[in-house]
């Protein structure tokens, strides 16, 4: 929470440091699941634009077609300054509409 509220983008964030400390914001969450979905051969992109302010979220071809996929907003969410764990499937693949009312995409990170 910390790192959200001062808006904290580090040069040295990866994967691997998002994985060692067990803590993250969007461009966290989305640097580990681009890093862990190439490591398993799938091609996959950090897509970032903005959700209410900057964010960042992932996309990944499935059978030759392009899915997006915010592990951000599918870990929980944030009351009261304080973020509770709810795992929510709603966006892992969300219909295009359903993520558009909520997500705006500037374009690819990497």
């Amino acid at each position: 929470m910390e790192k959200a509220e001062a808006d904290i983008f580090n040069i040295d964030d990866s994967a691997l440091s998002v994985l060692e400390s067990g803590a993250g914001i969007c461009q966290d969450y989305a640097f580990l699941a681009t890093a862990l979905l190439r490591a398993s051969g799938m091609e996959a992109h950090y897509v970032e634009g903005f959700a209410g302010e900057r964010h960042a979220w992932v996309e990944v071809m499935v059978d030759g077609d392009w899915l997006e996929m915010d592990p951000t907003w599918g870990a929980g969410y944030v009351r009261d300054g304080e973020f509770h764990f709810h795992y929510n499937e709603d966006y892992f693949d969300p219909d295009p509409a359903f993520l558009a009312e909520t997500h705006t995409r500037e374009g690819i990170m990497y």
